[in-house]
C-alpha cells in the first residue's frame, strides 16, 4: 500500500475540530489493534463522508516503538477552546469499532485527530528562524519557519536555509515514554524517545536506540562528536516533533541540541530511509539521498 503524507489540514465541516493534525493516541486512551482499527476507519468512513479523503491520508501511521506501520484510525474528544489545545473525554467515550455501528456521536464531541509520532521531550533546543527556542515553546508559539539542511550541502560543507513548517505533533495529554540521555564527548547532549531520527558520522540516518557509545553525531557545522554516554529514562509529559513542507529527504533534516536530526518525514513515510545513506563528503549535489 502507497504511503500517504501526514499533513495539516483545514476544517471542511462544523463537525470537525479546525485543524486535524497527527498526533500519539496511545497516551489518550484509544489505543487500538489493526482489526479494530480498521473497523473504526470504517465506521468513519460511512458516518462521515465528506472526511473519506482524510481518512484514506491517514490509513497507515508510524508504530514508533517497532518501527512498523500499522492501521491508522480516527479519534474524536471534547475541544474547549478554538485553538484545539484543551481537549478533554469527559464521557470517556469512544468511537465504535464495529463499522456497522449507528453514527451517533455525544454532544460537542468531535473527529479531532489520527496517530502519529512525536521525539523531542518539551526543552529541547531547536533551531528556528531567530535562533534556538525550547521546541514545546515554539509549539505554543505557533512558530511558521525553521532552519533546514539544504540539498546541496555534503559532509564537509554543511549548509542552512530558512524552511515553512508544515506542522508539529504532539500528544494530546502527557503520557509514560521511554526516552533516550544521550552525552557527547564535546559536552552535548540530546534527549529524544527510542525511535528518533539522528544523523551519525558515516551520514547514515538512525534511530536513537541503534546508536551505542563510540558512535558519533553530526553537529551543524559539520564535526562528529562522540557519544560517551547513553542513560534510558522514564519520562513523563508530553513529547513533539515537527515537519517541514520541503519535499526533498535531505532537506527534511533539521538542528536539534546542535545536532543534525530527522524530521517526522524519518518516522513515518521515510522510515525506509534510517540507516541508509544521507550524507557523505564525496556526493555530488542532488544527490544526498541514495
Amino acid at each position: 500500500m502507497k504511503l500517504k503524507h501526514l499533513l495539516l489540514s483545514l476544517l471542511v465541516s462544523s463537525h470537525l475540530l479546525a485543524a486535524i493534525i497527527p498526533m500519539r493516541c496511545k497516551t489518550f486512551g484509544d489505543s487500538l489493534d489493526s482489526a479494530q482499527a480498521i473497523e473504526r476507519r470504517e465506521w468513519a468512513w460511512k458516518c462521515f463522508p465528506i472526511e473519506r479523503w482524510r481518512i484514506n491520508l491517514h490509513d497507515q501511521i508510524l508504530d514508533e516503538t517497532t518501527s512498523q506501520l500499522v492501521e491508522g484510525y480516527p479519534t474524536f474528544a471534547v475541544v474547549a477552546d478554538n485553538d484545539g489545545t484543551k481537549i478533554s473525554n469527559p464521557k470517556n467515550w469512544f468511537a465504535p469499532i464495529n463499522r456497522d455501528a449507528d453514527c451517533a456521536v455525544p454532544t460537542d464531541y468531535k473527529l479531532i485527530t489520527f496517530c502519529g509520532a512525536g521525539c523531542y521531550t518539551p526543552e529541547q533546543k531547536v533551531w528556528f528562524k531567530d535562533g534556538y527556542e525550547a521546541i514545546g515553546e515554539a509549539h505554543a508559539q505557533n512558530f511558521l519557519e525553521i532552519m533546514t539542511l539544504t540539498s546541496s550541502s555534503v559532509q564537509s560543507d554543511l549548509k542552512f536555509e530558512l524552511s515553512g513548517i508544515e506542522y508539529f505533533i504532539t500528544d494530546f495529554i502527557a503520557g509514560t515514554h521511554e526516552v533516550l540521555n544521550i552525552y557527547t564527548l564535546s559536552g552535548g547532549s540530546l534527549r529524544v524517545t527510542l525511535e528518533h531520527p539522528l544523523v551519525d558520522s558515516e551520514g547514515r540516518m538512525r534511530s536513537a536506540n541503534s546508536l551505542g557509545i563510540g558512535d558519533a553525531l553530526v553537529m551543524a557545522n559539520g564535526d562528529f562528536d562522540p557519544i560517551i554516554s547513553i542513560e534510558p529514562e522514564q519520562y513523563v509529559g508530553k513529547v513533539y516533533n515537527v515537519e517541514v513542507k520541503n519535499k526533498n529527504p535531505s532537506e527534511k533534516i533539521i538542528v536539534a541540541q546542535g545536532y543534525l536530526n530527522g524530521t517526522v518525514y524519518y518516522q513515518n513515510e521515510g522510515i525506509r530511509e534510517l540507516n541508509r545513506v544521507i550524507l557523505r563528503s564525496n556526493l555530488i549535489p542532488d544527490s544526498l539521498v541514495r
